[in-house]
């Protein structure tokens, strides 16, 4: 079986309406053999005015990042010596914050805030990030701030490996542009022997807002797996951008979503 992905993204009505841009940003990338699927909504306080770069510069931080990190973690796992999963959430939310951070502060120096201290310049770039990474053996989740990542096995059933978030109320988020953002990233390594994943997705925020059902995850995972079974990878990827628009145009926040699947 092969991983599949997909990925699309709706500018928000209210964003249209204010003349705002798309602050979400999303990458998805797949081979033979591994692939990767990433969102990052950008906050859309004024405060943050370049948080559609810095949601820009999370994918890319994390497509350049993770799939490389979960190679060695699985090189790790199946050597003698083992893996020390010990301060391996630490560990690797560290190279992300600090890749993250350098990137921004590229883009800081090429296009300087006068007015503002290094730290506040940088926090005008604040945005969530989510990513799932997975090869031939494991699958690596990965986020920072509010959105969901949903994992779907084989027969239908869902599972999210990350508790909810009771910081995350709709308005306050975390962020990689908090003063600690280590502290906030929720890191697993899941085990496709034992828990084997048919379909990986991650949403923003802006899909999840405007749904009225408690159980929208479930049946989001359940509808996405069946069309993909149904229609295959290159269907969804042509009806995606469609399925986003009401969310976007009801809830007003930019909507994105991206998939990683294995078919």
């Amino acid at each position: 079986m092969n991983w599949v992905v997909a990925s699309a993204s709706q500018r928000g009505s209210v964003h249209q309406r204010n003349g705002a841009p798309n602050q979400d940003a999303h990458h998805a990338e797949a081979s033979a053999s591994d692939g990767v699927a990433i969102v990052a909504d950008g906050h859309g306080n004024q405060r943050y005015l370049r948080s559609e770069i810095g949601a820009r510069l999370g994918v890319e931080t994390a497509a350049d990042i993770l799939p490389g990190c979960l190679g060695r973690i699985t090189a790790e796992l199946a050597s003698p010596s083992g893996l020390d999963v010990d301060g391996l959430e630490e560990a690797l939310a560290q190279v992300v914050v600090t890749q993250w951070r350098s990137a921004v502060g590229g883009h800081l120096a090429a296009h300087p805030l006068d007015s503002m201290s290094q730290t506040d310049a940088m926090t005008t770039y604040g945005t969530t990030l989510l990513a799932v990474a997975a090869n031939a053996t494991h699958l690596l989740a990965f986020q920072i701030g509010d959105g969901e990542l949903a994992l779907v096995s084989p027969d239908g059933t869902m599972t999210q490996p990350f508790a909810p978030d009771p910081t995350h109320d709709g308005v306050h988020t975390h962020s990689l542009a908090e003063p600690d953002p280590v502290r906030a990233a929720r890191v697993a390594l899941i085990d496709l022997a034992t828990h084997p994943v048919a379909l990986a997705f991650v949403v923003t925020d802006g899909f999840g807002a405007p749904q009225v059902e408690r159980d929208w995850v479930q049946q989001v995972g359940a509808d996405l797996l069946g069309h993909l079974r149904s229609n295959g990878i290159d269907w969804v990827r042509e009806k995606l951008p469609g399925w986003l628009t009401e969310p976007a145009e009801v809830g007003g926040d930019d909507t994105t979503l991206a998939l990683l699947a294995r078919l």
